[in-house]
């Protein structure tokens, strides 16, 4: 029986088309719009789909940041409100509370650029 964080394990069935469904949202024709589409993607499917064991929130979180910061954009969350409004948008996001349109609204009105 595995054991939640003591262990590293990852789902590739989940994983596998999450990746394959990034690189279509490349496609777009405006690279800010590009990334931002991704952000919101990558962070809605890591965090609703549960590919890895622990960490999912996280891991999704951290993605994106760097995501956004190759391509000069940052998702802040450095004042305590802005920490606990992210919290809020992926914890309900895991529970299926919260759909992808209101995660790509969220990375929209947020993200600003370096």
């Amino acid at each position: 029986m595995k054991v939640r964080g003591t262990e590293f394990d990852v789902d590739d069935y989940v994983l596998e088309p999450l990746v394959a469904n990034l690189a279509k949202r490349a496609a777009t024709i405006d690279e800010k719009e590009r990334v931002l589409l991704q952000a919101a993607y990558l962070l809605f499917m890591i965090t609703f789909r549960q590919p890895f064991l622990d960490g999912n929130k996280t891991t999704a979180f951290v993605l994106t940041k760097i995501l956004l910061k190759k391509k000069g954009l940052d998702l802040p969350a450095a004042t305590i409100v802005q920490k606990q409004e992210m919290f809020d948008l992926l914890n309900d996001v895991m529970y299926g509370q919260r759909g992808y349109d209101e995660v790509e609204k969220f990375v929209r009105k947020r993200v600003i650029s370096l």
